[in-house]
């Protein structure tokens, strides 16, 4: 069972199953509604034909640019690399891209790229640590910052998009956002690539420790 947000901390209701698995039909439409509101410079647009039950908790779909989200990562060098920075200090950066001997990486499109909406789960009461807890074999937790994820840029000005896409799913179902990427037309796969590189050095560490050595020589 889910609990909606009601607009305080101490004001929940209990919802049953509403039909937003990750990658139900409903949930297709409301990332697609989010979308378009986006692009309308609207936070609420487009979205008359969903459900009401899933914009109780907090009907914003556009999240403001000052907030942050969450992806979280497992401690192994599938999900994670490590990059020099350009104070020359190593930093773990998360995996855009897999090589012949990753089953697996830590930013992973499908088609959203999930992540989670730090805000709300502060609003919640939720933290980082309880998050790791809840998630057994992810101890990391990166995060970025929405309005810098939104300045990023591809050469023909591809760019994400974040919107909150909640989910049915316990127990941060609700706080549940995607990063998307529009790609009309031709799909620029050395474009995209880049521009997920770019992504995945927005993201910072900041919860967790990571242990996967550092490049020898370093």
């Amino acid at each position: 069972m889910a609990q909606i947000w009601l607009g305080s901390r101490d004001r929940y209701s209990t919802q049953g199953d509403i039909g937003l698995g990750a990658k139900s039909h409903s949930w297709r439409k409301l990332v697609l509604s989010a979308i378009g509101a986006l692009r309308e410079g609207a936070d609420d647009s487009g979205v008359a034909d969903v459900d009401e039950t899933v914009l109780k908790c907090r009907g914003a779909l556009a999240l403001p640019d000052v907030d942050h989200i969450w992806r979280q990562a497992k401690d192994i060098e599938d999900h994670y690399s490590w990059h020099r920075n350009d104070d020359g200090n190593w930093v773990a950066r998360l995996r855009s891209a897999g090589t012949a001997k990753l089953s697996e990486i830590g930013m992973r499109f499908d088609p959203d790229l999930s992540v989670q909406w730090k805000e709300h789960l502060e609003l919640h009461g939720e933290t980082a640590s309880r998050l790791i807890e809840s998630r057994y074999g992810y101890p990391l937790v990166f995060e970025a910052n929405v309005g810098e994820v939104r300045l990023l840029r591809g050469e023909s000005g591809k760019r994400f998009y974040v919107a909150y896409t909640p989910t049915d799913e316990d127990p941060y179902g609700c706080s549940h956002s995607s990063v998307l990427m529009l790609s009309r037309g031709s799909k620029a796969d050395a474009e995209i690539r880049s521009l997920r590189e770019d992504l995945s050095l927005a993201f910072k560490c900041q919860y967790g420790t990571p242990t996967v050595p550092i490049p020898e020589g370093a």
